[in-house]
C-alpha cells in the first residue's frame, strides 16, 4: 500500500499560521458582536421617545401620523408605528425589548441576503455565522449607532426601513427562482414597498432603483418580471404619497438652502469625497476585503445564479451608485446645508452591502490571485492580523472596550435607572417639579446625547418638557453646576 504523501514543515507551518489567525479575527469579531447586544440592556428613552409616546397615548397612533404627514413629513409610517410602540409599554423598564426585536429583524434580513446570495453553497449555520460576522463588522463602523440601533425613534425610520428593503430584495430572488408564488408573498411584495417609503423617504427611492434593476434583470423571465414589477410600482406609488405630504413643504421653509441645486451638486461632491475617505479608505473594511479576496474558500463558492448569463456586476455596481447619489444628495437637496448623521448612517450601511455584494460577484474563480500559495497565504494572515486590530483598537469596538473596562457604561446605566425609579416616585408622590442630579460621565458610545439627547438644566427645554409631561410633572431639569469661586486677589 503506497505511503500517504508527506506535507511539507513550511506548508503545516502556513497552514497553523492561516488557522491561528482566521480564529484570533473570529474571536474579535465575536467580542463585537456580544458588545453591540451588550449596549442594548443598557440602552434607555432619550429625548423624542418621551413626546412620541405622550402623543400615542393622547391622540394615537393615526392622529399622531396624519398631524406629522400634514405638518413635517410623509413619514406616515414611521411616525403610527412608532408613537403606537412607545406608547404600549413604560420605557423606564422595558425599553431594551423594544430594540431587541429591530436588531432581530435586522439579523434575519442579513440572513436572508446571505442566503441568497450564497445558494446551496453554504450551509445554514454557515450563513448564519456569516450574517452574525457582517453585522459585527458593520457596526463596528457605522455612523452613530446611538441614533440608529440603540434609540427607538431613530432606529424605525433608519434601521428597520433599510432592513425592510432588504428582506424584500431576498426574498424577491428566492421567488424568482420558485415555480409558483403564493398570494400572501404577492401581497407582502405589493405591500411593504410602500411601508418602507412611510418609513423613510429617502430610503424608499433608494427601494425604487433597486426594484427597477430587479425589473430589468428579470425582464426575460416572465413569472419573475411581474411580481419585481408590481413590487416596483407600489413602491413608486409609496414615495409619490411620501415625498409629496405637506409637511415636507412646511420643513422645506425652515431651511433657506431648499432646492440650490448648485449647493447640492457641490455638498454631495464633497460628501463622496468624505465618505470615501472615511469609509473604504480604513482598515477594516480594506482587510476584510483583501481576506476575503485571497481566500480560496470564499472563492469557490460558485452558486448556479453565477452561471444564468445575466450581467450581473454592471447592473448591480449601477444600481449601487445611483442609489447612494440619490442618499447622499437627498437631504442636501432638502436641507442644504445639513448632512444628518442619522441619514450618514443609512448610506454608510447601503455602501456596505453593496461593497461586499460587489465583491463577491468580482471574485468568482481564481482570477487576481497571486500565483505563489506562501503569498496569498501570508497576505491572508496580514489581512486578519490588521483586521482584528483595528477592530479593537479603531471605530466603536475601541469605543465598546474603554466603556466596558473603565466602568462608563455600569455607572451611566446604574444612574438613568435611578433617575427613572426617582421620576417614578416623585410622580406617585405628586410632586410637580422635580431637579435631578446630573448624569455621570456617558458612555463614548453615547457621548453625543449629553448635548443632543438628554435633559438640560433648563426646564423650558424640548426635552425636558417632554420627560415631565410624560411622568405627569411640571417641570424637570438637571440641578445647575455649583458657581465656581471667585479668584482671589493677587
Amino acid at each position: 500500500m503506497p505511503a500517504a504523501p508527506r506535507t511539507s514543515p513550511r506548508r503545516r507551518w502556513m497552514s497553523w499560521l492561516d488557522t491561528a489567525a482566521l480564529l484570533g479575527a473570529a474571536g474579535v469579531l465575536a467580542w463585537i458582536a456580544f458588545a453591540s447586544w451588550f449596549y442594548l440592556w443598557h440602552a434607555h428613552a432619550m429625548s423624542d421617545d418621551f413626546w412620541l409616546a405622550v402623543q400615542g397615548r393622547e391622540v394615537g397612533p393615526v392622529g399622531y401620523a396624519n398631524a406629522i404627514y400634514a405638518e413635517k413629513s410623509g413619514r406616515w409610517a414611521g411616525s403610527a408605528l412608532i408613537s403606537f410602540a412607545l406608547s404600549q409599554v413604560d420605557l423606564g423598564r422595558s425599553y431594551p425589548w423594544l430594540l431587541i426585536p429591530l436588531v432581530l429583524i435586522n439579523l434575519g434580513a442579513t440572513y436572508a441576503l446571505l442566503r441568497v446570495l450564497l445558494g446551496d453553497t453554504a450551509s445554514r449555520r454557515e450563513v448564519l455565522a456569516w450574517a452574525i460576522g457582517f453585522e459585527a463588522l458593520l457596526w463596528a463602523g457605522r455612523p452613530v449607532p446611538s441614533e440608529t440601533v440603540y434609540w427607538f425613534s431613530g432606529a424605525v425610520p433608519y434601521q428597520l426601513s433599510l432592513s425592510c428593503s432588504v428582506v424584500l430584495s431576498a426574498g424577491l430572488i428566492a421567488r424568482s427562482r420558485a415555480e409558483r408564488t403564493g398570494v400572501a408573498w404577492r401581497v407582502v411584495f405589493v405591500l411593504l414597498p410602500p411601508f418602507v417609503a412611510g418609513l423613510q423617504e429617502l430610503v424608499g427611492v433608494m427601494l425604487t432603483v433597486v426594484l427597477a434593476a430587479g425589473t430589468w434583470m428579470a425582464r426575460r423571465h416572465l413569472p419573475a418580471r411581474s411580481l419585481w414589477l408590481w413590487s416596483t410600482l407600489a413602491s413608486l406609488a409609496g414615495c409619490v404619497v411620501s415625498l409629496t405630504a405637506p409637511g415636507n413643504d412646511v420643513r422645506a421653509a425652515e431651511w433657506p438652502h431648499t432646492g440650490d441645486i448648485v449647493l447640492t451638486l457641490r455638498t454631495t461632491f464633497e460628501d463622496s469625497l468624505l465618505f470615501t475617505r472615511q469609509w473604504i479608505l480604513e482598515p477594516r473594511l480594506l482587510s476584510a476585503s483583501l481576506f476575503l479576496w485571497l481566500s480560496p474558500a470564499f472563492r469557490s463558492l460558485r452558486p448556479r445564479w453565477i452561471d444564468s448569463g445575466t450581467k450581473w456586476l454592471p447592473t448591480v455596481t449601477l444600481a449601487a451608485l445611483l442609489s447612494l447619489a440619490l442618499l447622499i444628495a437627498g437631504p442636501r437637496w432638502a436641507m442644504g446645508t445639513l448632512q444628518p448623521p442619522r441619514m450618514t448612517a443609512v448610506d454608510y450601511t447601503v455602501l456596505f452591502h453593496a461593497w461586499f455584494v460587489i465583491l463577491f460577484l468580482c471574485t468568482r474563480g481564481t482570477s487576481g490571485l497571486p500565483r505563489s500559495e506562501t503569498a496569498c497565504c501570508l497576505g491572508r494572515v496580514a489581512a486578519l492580523v490588521v483586521l482584528a486590530y483595528s477592530l479593537l483598537f479603531t471605530g466603536y469596538g475601541r469605543s465598546a472596550l474603554s466603556d466596558l473596562s473603565s466602568g462608563r457604561l455600569a455607572r451611566w446605566h446604574e444612574y438613568m435607572e435611578a433617575r427613572q425609579e426617582t421620576l417614578r416616585a416623585a410622580a406617585e408622590r405628586g410632586d410637580r417639579r422635580l431637579v435631578l442630579e446630573p448624569p455621570p460621565d456617558f458612555p463614548w458610545l453615547f457621548e453625543h446625547y449629553e448635548q443632543w439627547m438628554d435633559i438640560t438644566d433648563d426646564p423650558r427645554n424640548g426635552r425636558n418638557r417632554f420627560l415631565a409631561r410624560y411622568y405627569g410633572l411640571r417641570s424637570v431639569a438637571l440641578a445647575k453646576p455649583p458657581a465656581s469661586a471667585p479668584a482671589p486677589p493677587k
